[in-house]
């Protein structure tokens, strides 16, 4: 499983949008940096984005079919919002390259809709969310 979350660590890391994505402050992974040096790493990732950013990555995520954990206030200090992602043996490869790659595309949706300057645009799988509770009520 180590073998996993640091081939995470390096797919997330490598892809051409994360440095904006985290100079921006849309994502960061704390145990991310120096993963490499760490003779071990939890399978359990918190990824670190903005207050409500955590909901809209956890939409955004549920959409894909993937399972992670909303953590907001009071579990985390406010202002911390994040979600865990829990990696374990029964990865594979293929499956945590789609993770990467679903998380990396929440970030270029979130850059775009920041630098549109659109301050009411919300991410297309939030629409989607919100569209199906209001069907549903």
């Amino acid at each position: 499983m180590q073998h996993l979350v640091k081939y995470f660590f390096k797919t997330i890391t490598s892809n051409p949008i994360w440095d904006k994505a985290t100079d921006t402050g849309i994502l960061f992974i704390p145990p991310s940096e120096d993963y490499e040096s760490n003779d071990f790493v939890m399978h359990i990732v918190p990824i670190w984005t903005r207050q409500m950013y955590n909901w809209w990555i956890f939409f955004h995520l549920q959409l894909a079919k993937l399972a992670v954990v909303p953590i907001d206030y009071p579990q985390v200090p406010k202002g911390k919002s994040r979600v865990r992602v829990m990696i374990h043996a029964g990865n594979t490869e293929a499956e945590v390259d789609y993770l990467a790659a679903s998380i990396c595309s929440f970030a270029i949706e979130m850059i775009e809709i920041e630098e549109c300057g659109d301050k009411g645009k919300l991410p297309k799988a939030v629409r989607q969310i919100y569209a199906l509770m209001a069907a549903n009520a």
